[in-house]
Parts: C-alpha cells; structure tokens; sequence
C-alpha cells in the first residue's frame, strides 16, 4: 500500500482494538487506538488521523455520538461504525449521520483493509480538491489585483500566472 496514513481505532474491548489495529498495521498504516469516544477526541485533535473506525455499542458515548462530535471538529474526516449488533436500519441510519462505512463483526481482515483504504483515499482526495480550489481561486485574484482590462494587461496576468508556482526571482 502507498498509502502511511494515520488511522484511528476506537473500542471498548481492548482485544478488538488490539486485532483492528494489528491487522492494519500489517497493512501499512500508522494506528493510534483509544478505549472510548472522549479517548478518541482528544486522540484526534492530536494526531489528525486519515480516518476513524469505531464500535457502534460503547458506554457512556456510543459510535453514533461520537461520529456526531468528530464530523462537527472536521466534516472531511472519514468515519467507519463497526458492530456486532448491527442491522439495515442500524446502517442507514448510520449513513444519514454521515458515516462514511458500516462493517459488521464479524468481519474478515481484507475486507477491513479495503474500507479503510477507502476512507483514507477518501480524506486524501478530499484534502487534495481543497488545495486545487484554493490555488484556483488564487489564480483568479490575479485578474483582480491588477487595473485594466487591455490586452497586454491579460498577457502580464497570463505571465504571472505562469510563473507565480515558481520560487524563481523575477524581474
């Protein structure tokens, strides 16, 4: 995988987070865990992590609670429910909250892998788009910043286009 992103593994049962969390590191990613949703927030705010997976059925926060308080911190972070207890209703709902996946325990080790590769592609394409609209609204400031609508005023802005990604001198 090319991907070393960071991963998060949130569960109350030290056993499964320790599988989910050897099983993707095997897979190359950089696992941090936490054994319950207030763990895993302040885990995120620290490590920023590529993507979240988390037990649905969890004292004092459930997945779906936490899902709601890591989507309102950062509404690009994929988040994956995972359950034992699961069912289509469970998922939809899981969904409409803004879930990124929904795995049911017990699940094989490559279909873990792939969700959360999945998710944490996601993040980067995300991450990627917002530095594209960002340079292509730069761009455009361009034309605004300068006076005159000319056609060599248009060519100075064409060049400054070009050359604005350099770390060139430019006379």
């Amino acid at each position: 995988m090319s991907i070393s992103d960071k991963v998060l593994v949130v569960d109350d049962k030290q056993m499964m987070r320790d599988s989910v969390a050897c099983t993707l590191q095997r897979a190359g990613f950089t696992v941090i865990t936490a054994a319950d949703g207030a763990a895993a927030i302040k885990a995120t705010a620290r490590h920023r992590p590529a993507a979240v997976i988390t037990d649905l059925k969890m004292p004092e926060m459930d997945g779906l609670e936490l899902l709601k308080r890591l989507i309102e911190a950062d509404d690009q972070l994929p988040v994956v429910l995972m359950t034992a207890h699961g069912n289509v209703q469970t998922a939809v709902e899981a969904m409409k909250r803004g879930a990124f996946d929904f795995i049911q325990k017990p699940f094989e080790g490559d279909q873990l892998v792939v969700v959360m590769e999945r998710a944490a592609k996601h993040r980067k394409l995300m991450a990627e788009n917002a530095m594209l609209k960002a340079a292509a609204g730069q761009e455009q400031e361009v034309g605004t910043l300068l006076i005159g609508r000319s056609r060599v005023m248009r060519q100075v802005a064409a060049q400054i286009r070009q050359i604005a990604p350099s770390h060139a001198t430019v006379l």
